[in-house]
């Protein structure tokens, strides 16, 4: 998957025999995954992967920030926040 069309960043899957989904280590920031994705509007991706029929959690927010998290075939939790 490429993030845009001019972009350099790509992320693929790989799979893998006996994979175990990721666990976050405990911290003090709230944060519990590696990859937050930073779109323009919220809700075109969150629709998207919803008609696409990926796991995900409903959209929630604290003050300005909005977010959700999504998870890939393996159960790794991503992020998509405003």
């Amino acid at each position: 998957m490429k993030l845009a069309v001019e972009s350099q960043t790509v992320i693929s899957l790989v799979r893998t025999p006996s994979h175990k989904p990721m666990v976050f280590p405990e911290n003090g920031f709230c944060v519990g995954k590696y990859y937050n994705f930073i779109p323009t509007d919220l809700d075109l991706p969150y629709k998207k992967l919803i008609e696409e029929s990926v796991k995900g959690d409903p959209i929630g927010g604290e003050g300005n920030t909005r977010y959700f998290t999504f998870y890939d075939p393996d159960g790794n939790p991503l992020g998509c926040c405003e």
